[in-house]
């Protein structure tokens, strides 16, 4: 038997059902509205700081302000206030070098280095037919001063960032050999990396070094693995991955890994979801 009910118990039900439907919504309505709030709140009070701080600046300073490097600092020191050891904030010149490095092609005056237990830059590669080679540069020549700053009082990324530079652009150069001291004038130009170093075979065991990772590793690196397999002497392989660069670069990770580990999965991602997702695997 069907039940049925008045008009008037129909339109109580659906005006109840509607006031409760209003009422959750402006309840999560205004937790929303209050978190923005809050968000709004704490980035006035951000820019208040900093507004401050910097007419407070302004008004005392004796030096002239580089307002490009004055952002680029504020950048970085936000993103250092993160505290997350992954993220880093690049200026549109290292942004730029990334990019060509991740290509397998650098700017630079066409030497490598390396640093000493006194922080000096020591020479320890020089590229063919660069501007390094033309001024007759020499592995083991000590670096004291670019552009007349000493690099003693320099980060490895103050250093790099100097070094790489605009295409085409001078720089001078500082260093000492045998005890006297030099200065040249370089040119950035842009270098072919060579990211793979490998040696046949010493006593048996085979020897190959991956200094950085980027689009040309895999190709330089599949070939060193042939040569040393021509050598039918090899009883082992050492595989050199100490301070390696460029680690991000996964599709040329993974390339590489092929060729040395056996079929199955290489790398998985797992996601805020719970979600884990198979990205490479060997055949």
């Amino acid at each position: 038997m069907n039940k049925k009910i008045s008009v008037g118990v129909a339109l109580a039900f659906l005006f109840l059902f509607t006031a409760l439907t209003v009422t959750l919504t402006m309840i999560a309505s205004m937790r929303l509205f209050d978190q923005k709030v809050l968000n709004v709140k704490e980035r006035a009070a951000m820019y208040s700081k900093i507004s401050e701080l910097d007419s407070i600046v302004r008004q005392n300073t004796y030096f002239k302000i580089n307002e490009k490097s004055l952002y680029d600092s504020m950048a970085k020191g936000y993103i250092s206030g993160l505290n997350d050891p992954d993220t880093e904030y690049l200026t549109q010149e290292q942004v730029a070098s990334r990019a060509a490095k991740a290509r397998g092609t650098v700017i630079s005056p066409g030497f490598e280095y390396a640093r000493d237990a006194n922080n000096y830059v020591i020479i320890t590669k020089i590229y063919e037919n660069t501007p390094a080679q033309q001024q007759d540069l020499r592995i083991e020549d000590v670096v004291i001063k670019i552009d007349g700053e000493d690099v003693i009082n320099l980060t490895s990324q103050d250093i790099d960032t100097m070094l790489s530079g605009v295409l085409g652009s001078k720089f001078s150069l500082t260093y000492t050999r045998d005890g006297k001291e030099h200065e040249v004038e370089l040119m950035r130009v842009s270098v072919n990396e060579i990211s793979v170093f490998y040696n046949e075979g010493i006593e048996g065991i085979g020897y190959i070094k991956i200094k950085s990772v980027n689009e040309k590793t895999y190709s330089q690196f599949e070939s060193a693995v042939e040569s040393v397999r021509k050598n039918t002497k090899i009883k082992g392989l050492i595989l050199d991955l100490r301070n390696t660069d460029g680690g991000t670069n996964i599709a040329s990770i993974a390339a590489m890994a092929d060729i040395m580990v056996p079929t199955g999965t290489m790398i998985s991602g797992s996601y805020p979801d719970g979600t884990t997702k198979t990205l490479y695997t060997s055949d």
